[in-house]
């Protein structure tokens, strides 16, 4: 099977595509990346520190260190990735665009796969694989549509945060067709990009269930959508002192120094 793979370049999808690739290893991959999630605007200081430490600090600063030095950690780079699974890496500035479709057919995906990719798909991008396009949302739908789900879930106590794989049949946000859903308990103690970064192995193993399922010839049904239906934006101000003030966290250095050590320790 063809597979055309988009995701943002942050440690989330990094996580996820450690995982996805080897499990995907039999089919002829494509990965394109988008280098940032939602529209540029202005916001609370502190939501730029946790971008950072999400994506700036990796891509700019340990991935190039680590691919300097030629060693191969427990985790591997987004180039290393590339390299190791015999596939290319292209960014996408625009998927709707006329270059962003031309680069979609020129990958002639069977099946799109879609991991915390920043920009909406419309309708001509969605029409290109013959399968379809499923999107792994880091969120329980429909009660937390948008961004940063888990930061919604965190601040509402919620004992369980999770994951939803769901079909893109229309630039809707989050609406498609329901295939599975996983939650995993909240870990309160821990930050909130701990417990997102968390998400990612599981989640990845439902996709790779997926695309199996598919390329066996099989259907996936989908799930009726029960429960409350909120979308969510970035948090503002007073979110975010709210959330501090329950006693959380958006992160921690350990979570960095943890995180940070998968590329340098040897598997």
């Amino acid at each position: 099977m063809r597979l055309t793979i988009l995701y943002n370049r942050d440690i989330y999808s990094n996580e996820a595509l450690n995982h996805l690739l080897p499990s995907l290893a039999a089919h002829d991959i494509t990965l394109l990346y988008s280098c940032r999630v939602g529209a540029h605007t202005q916001r609370d200081s502190r939501l730029d520190s946790l971008a950072f430490f999400e994506q700036g600090f990796f891509t700019s600063y340990l991935f190039p260190m680590v691919e300097k030095a030629s060693r191969t950690g427990e985790r591997l780079t987004f180039k290393e990735l590339a390299r190791r699974y015999a596939t290319s890496e292209a960014p996408v500035e625009n998927i709707n665009s006329t270059e962003g479709i031309a680069l979609l057919k020129d990958s002639a995906p069977d099946l799109i796969l879609s991991l915390r990719f920043g920009q909406i798909l419309r309708d001509r991008a969605i029409a290109v694989p013959q399968l379809g396009v499923i999107n792994l949302h880091s969120g329980l739908l429909p009660k937390y549509r948008g961004v940063m789900a888990t930061f919604r879930a965190m601040q509402a106590s919620d004992s369980k945060i999770g994951l939803t794989v769901h079909w893109i049949d229309s630039p809707a946000v989050d609406q498609g067709g329901i295939i599975e859903t996983l939650a995993i308990p909240t870990d309160p103690h821990a930050s909130y990009l701990s417990n997102v970064h968390q998400l990612y192995v599981p989640g990845s193993k439902l996709l790779t269930n997926c695309v199996d399922r598919l390329n066996q010839g099989e259907s996936l049904p989908t799930q009726a959508a029960e429960g409350e239906d909120a979308y969510f934006s970035f948090p503002n101000t007073e979110d975010l002192n709210a959330f501090e003030n329950q006693g959380h966290r958006l992160f921690d250095d350990k979570d960095i120094q943890v995180i940070g050590s998968r590329f340098l320790t040897d598997p």
